[in-house]
Order: structure tokens, then sequence, then C-alpha cells
């Protein structure tokens, strides 16, 4: 339907009096995926509130949320490469792929929280907090990297032979599977790389307001 009304698009132009209209089931997925970008939202409003109420703090739920807008370029660039569309079945998997794609942030960031609440007495918390800090980031990075990236595998493992119809095809789920399967490749890429320096640009928000 958006490929008949970009090619369609200046025919007014081109031949003054003709109109094209889209109606019935055209109509009816314009409309569902308006309000399907609506429930995305909210459902990202509703994963911060969550987050805010698991660190109580409001930077830290604010990194997770940044792995999304990442997450949803690499599904798009996935669709892109594929030649597939984005339609109303691919949403459904963008809504579902941002309550899967935080449980990664969640796990890291509350480990990394554990080990700098743990070494606050430690005497080099307190003569270089900076220096203390990165070594707890990345302490809590490589402590979380083999699970992380061992789920995901065997998660995108699971998916990937429906996007490419190893074993039978379902081409009605393909879109839903595909954005699970890329998404989560890419969530988790920027999960064990951007994550910990997001933490760490924090952190030194942190000390130079402390100074």
């Amino acid at each position: 339907m958006f490929a008949i009304q970009n090619k369609f698009k200046d025919i007014s132009q081109r031949y003054p009096g003709i109109i094209i209209g889209f109606g019935g089931e055209a109509d009816q997925t314009v409309g569902a995926l308006d309000g399907l970008t609506a429930t995305l939202l909210i459902a990202i409003v509703l994963i911060y509130l969550i987050l805010l109420l698991q660190f109580k703090k409001f930077i830290q739920p604010l990194m997770i949320m940044f792995l999304i807008p990442f997450t949803l370029t690499g599904v798009f660039i996935a669709f892109y490469i594929h030649g597939m569309p984005m339609s109303f079945i691919g949403f459904i998997g963008i809504v579902g792929l941002c309550g899967v794609l935080v449980n990664d942030g969640i796990i890291m960031i509350d480990l990394i929280n554990k080990i700098i609440e743990s070494g606050k007495t430690n005497p080099d918390a307190l003569n270089n907090p900076k220096k203390f800090a990165f070594n707890s980031i990345v302490e809590g990075a490589t402590q979380r990297l083999l699970p992380i990236f061992l789920t995901t595998i065997t998660t995108v493992g699971g998916l990937l032979p429906t996007v490419y119809g190893i074993g039978g095809r379902a081409d009605l789920i393909v879109p839903i599977v595909m954005s699970l399967a890329y998404g989560l490749i890419f969530s988790t890429l920027i999960t064990l790389i951007f994550l910990p320096c997001v933490f760490m640009i924090a952190i030194d928000f942190k000390l130079i307001k402390l100074k």
C-alpha cells in the first residue's frame, strides 16, 4: 500500500481532477498502525515507571530507555536489507521487543550498582572515586558479558529459522519474529558496549557536581 501511495503521490499534479483514495483493509491498516504507535509510547512510559521503582533513581532508567531508539534503528535496517516493508505485525513485534530488551539493561545496571554499593567503604572508593567507579563498571560488564551473550544467541537461534523459512514457511508471523530477532541482536551489542559507557558518563557528571 505504501509503495502504491509513493508511486501515485503526485498524480493530482500530473492529471488535475484525478484523486486516488484508499479504503477498506488499507485504511484500517493505517488506523491500526497509528493506534499501535500510541501503544508503543504508552509501553515506553510504563517501562520507565517500572524501572524507576526498581532503581529508585531518575537517571538509571533513562540509561536503559536509551537502548530503545538504537534498537529500533537496528530493526528498521534489518527490514530494509531484507526488502520487507514494515507492517502492522512488525510493529507488534517492536512493542513486544521494548519489553524484552530492557531485561539485559536491568541485569547489567543492577549488578554494577551492587558492586559499587558493596565497595563504598573501600579505601579506593574514598581516595579515587572515579577509578573505583570505572573498575566497578568494568567488573560488572565483564561478569554479565557471557550470560547476556549466550541468552541472546540461544533466543535468536530459535527465531531466525522462522525468518528464513528453515523447516517450513510461516509468512504471517515473519515480521514479528524478525523484529524480535534482529532487535535482540542490536540491543545486546548496545547493552554490552554502549550502556557501560553511559553509566560512566553519568558517574563523571555526578562527581563534577560534588566538586
